[in-house]
């Protein structure tokens, strides 16, 4: 593994989370936070050290994402790799256009906009369940269907099904439709973790 190649190691973090989003998580320092759980009495300090524990645990899948799109491209390019080989690797179309790939007419519009998010690429990336699941998990806030498949990829039915799924074991909470809605068609349902 070159750990000397910035754009390398972000590549390389990234397809790692989505063939096991495991990876994400930082070992060490969930450990560490354990055991300062474990070590201290002041409900307070423990209440904030819980919750930093809880992130850990999810991993920052944002900052792998993140990464990822600032330095996919070049290094593709410099390693000849196209968005075939991406894609099977369960890259999203829509992190591949935030990465500055052309995808040609049907792309996904590379915005952080809301409609943007909506847009639904010409063809739904192979993304593990497991990949969703620990994005999800590792969420602040609130968050609808279509965010997940921007952040992530994935198509609409496979999120809706590991939503309901999470929703039933009570790990997500639907708050209703989308009180902001302004725009054409149905508000879309937010969600919580709960």
């Amino acid at each position: 593994m070159s750990t000397s190649d910035p754009a390398e190691f972000a590549v390389r973090r990234y397809l790692e989370f989505l063939g096991d989003p495991s990876t994400a998580v930082d070992g060490a320092r969930v450990s560490a936070l354990e055991a300062q759980v474990a070590g201290t009495s002041d409900v307070i300090a423990k209440l904030k050290l819980l919750e930093d524990l809880g992130r850990a645990r999810s991993g920052d899948t944002a900052a792998l994402r993140q990464a990822f799109v600032t330095h996919a491209k070049p290094w593709a390019g410099a390693n000849n790799i196209g968005l075939d080989a991406f894609r099977a690797l369960g890259v999203g179309d829509i992190a591949l256009v935030e990465a500055g790939f052309d995808l040609g007419r049907n792309a996904p519009k590379k915005s952080g906009s809301s409609a943007a998010r909506t847009v639904r690429p010409a063809r739904a990336a192979n993304v593990p369940g497991s990949a969703i699941r620990a994005h999800i998990a590792g969420l602040a806030g609130t968050f609808t269907l279509a965010s997940v498949m921007h952040d992530v990829g994935g198509s609409l039915g496979t999120i809706r099904k590991i939503v309901d799924e999470l929703e039933s074991a009570g790990r997500v909470r639907n708050e209703g439709s989308d009180p902001s809605h302004s725009s054409r068609g149905r508000a879309p349902h937010i969600f919580r973790v709960i």
